[in-house]
């Protein structure tokens, strides 16, 4: 499905704590935009729903129990999103996972990769800063064109 010009690319952010969505957000590069969920029920819902490559890349955290939204939720975390992420999404998709979690991120990062998933980085949150996460999105952006290409 080819994004018209004046389309902005749409960055799936799974993560429960608002301000670093809002960092995520401050850091954009014109012609992209959030879309955001914070709890994994949520997210699971939304990869569902939007299978395939609506996305033009996903940020993605472990700890997701900051903001259940169900009892269930308690019991999810950002392994139970991957998963789906896996069975749902196209493999093209680059995804960041920001995960401090320092044994849970590196292991959803692997089990993406051994998936099959192209580009998968693993850059924890105290890491991470405006810089870096441009120059990925200068990456996706390209991603994006190369996969939509008429």
């Amino acid at each position: 499905m080819q994004k018209s010009n004046n389309e902005l690319l749409k960055i799936l952010v799974i993560e429960d704590d608002n301000s670093r969505i809002k960092n995520f957000d401050l850091w954009l590069l014109p012609g992209f935009r959030i879309v955001s969920t914070t709890s994994a029920g949520s997210a699971l819902g939304l990869i569902q729903r939007d299978k395939g490559f609506v996305y033009a890349a996903i940020c993605l955290d472990h700890d997701l129990q900051g903001q259940t939204k169900t009892v269930n939720d308690q019991d999810l975390s950002g392994t139970t999103v991957v998963k789906s992420i896996i069975r749902h999404m196209d493999k093209s998709i680059p995804i960041l996972v920001h995960s401090m979690n320092p044994k849970r991120g590196p292991i959803m990062a692997n089990m993406l990769k051994s998936a099959g998933f192209k580009d998968v980085i693993r850059i924890s949150m105290d890491d991470l800063n405006k810089t870096l996460f441009q120059e990925w999105l200068q990456e996706v952006r390209e991603n994006w064109a190369d996969e939509h290409e008429d």
